[in-house]
């Protein structure tokens, strides 16, 4: 047989236990949904409709990557390095990789 106090804090934790799970509940969907419009995942959806980042700096990966990750933290630094494209690596004459970054002005130039 249960004392008055036992029967109490019973009953008060099946109470947090309904509350802790009506908020998982609530959090569960967003937190799905959060992870859906990570950046990463954006990254990807738009690559896949062939819109990319495209690093036009001469420097190499490492060094953007560190200073990326100064900016944005270390998780999505990773996800843009992972999925960004470099100039100097493209199949194409240095000339002609030179006159694309003209024009592009590091970024700053939009058409």
């Amino acid at each position: 047989m249960r004392t008055f106090t036992e029967s109490v804090a019973i009953e008060a934790m099946a109470e947090k236990i309904a509350r802790l799970e009506a908020e998982l509940a609530r959090v569960k969907p967003l937190v799905i949904e959060a992870e859906g419009s990570s950046l990463p995942n954006q990254i990807r959806a738009l690559r896949a409709r062939g819109i990319i980042v495209l690093n036009l700096r001469d420097e190499s990966e490492d060094i953007l990557a560190k200073e990326i990750a100064g900016v944005v933290g270390e998780r999505l630094a990773d996800a843009v390095i992972r999925d960004m494209f470099t100039m100097n690596n493209a199949p194409c004459s240095a000339g002609l990789r030179e006159e694309i970054k003209g024009v592009f002005n590091l970024g700053m130039s939009r058409f």
